[in-house]
């Protein structure tokens, strides 16, 4: 698992073969809080409504990081897991609204994630089949 990088702490761009995903126009979402921005995939702009964050993933034909929900009056903020398709930027969401979600890796059909920066390294959630 990927200790080294954090929702705080990514690598905002990675090239894979011809594959390039960056964020850019980083900030944060409060002072403390992970760090958002748009997403690039190839030097196209995945989607301005959305704000992203890292780790970012990138595995086969997809990439998959994270996506900031802003609450509103009775919703929480908080992030879901994005699934990009790199040849035609569509996306969906994986699993539920978290508070954190620091996703570890991608490997046998599950995506493997924590909900938080502390506790036991090995208190990981998974999302099965996606």
């Amino acid at each position: 698992m990927n200790m080294l990088e954090t929702p705080w702490d990514y690598i905002p761009a990675k090239r894979k073969d011809s594959i390039v995903v960056s964020i850019i126009n980083e900030m944060e979402i409060a002072q403390g809080s992970p760090i958002v921005g748009d997403l690039k995939i190839n030097n196209t702009l995945v989607n301005q409504n959305c704000k992203f964050g890292g780790p970012i993933i990138i595995n086969n034909e997809f990439v998959y990081c994270t996506v900031f929900f802003r609450g509103g009056f009775l919703k929480s903020s908080g992030f879901k897991i994005a699934k990009i398709n790199i040849l035609s930027l569509d996306f969906f969401f994986i699993g539920d609204k978290e508070f954190l979600i620091w996703i570890q890796k991608v490997e046998n059909n599950q995506i493997l994630f924590r909900k938080s920066l502390y506790g036991n390294p090995e208190d990981v959630y998974f999302v099965n089949n996606f």
